[in-house]
């Protein structure tokens, strides 16, 4: 049993260095576009799309808190209205799905902690 744990070991090094060598190239490519965010993959698409619909879910969330909130206040319908309805359109000019991972999980981290 000691002799052919050494032996799985070589192997799986040789594997590994195998396949490194061989998608090297990809493997950067991949790299890089994780940190810019830019889609090179699948992987690279499904991210861009999950940053576009969660910060779009967020402005969504965001209008019907504000409108909840003023359920509970005495207000006047047009002005409050139109102040939510601005702060929406804001909120949905400012999507940005091509914004950095790094930057779009700080921004979260932000939203969430701000919730609390």
């Amino acid at each position: 049993m000691d002799q052919t744990a050494p032996k799985w070991i070589a192997a799986m090094k040789l594997l590994a260095t195998s396949i490194l060598q061989r998608y090297q190239n990809r493997f950067w490519l991949i790299i890089v576009g994780a940190v810019l965010s830019i889609p090179t993959s699948i992987w690279g698409y499904n991210s861009f799309m999950y940053k576009w619909a969660k910060q779009e879910s967020n402005c969504v969330t965001g209008y019907y808190q504000n409108v909840a909130r003023l359920a509970d206040k005495p207000f006047r319908l047009e002005d409050t209205l139109n102040k939510t309805d601005s702060e929406f359109k804001d909120c949905l000019s400012s999507v940005d799905p091509t914004k950095s991972n790094y930057i779009f999980i700080r921004d979260e981290a932000k939203r969430i902690r701000s919730k609390q």
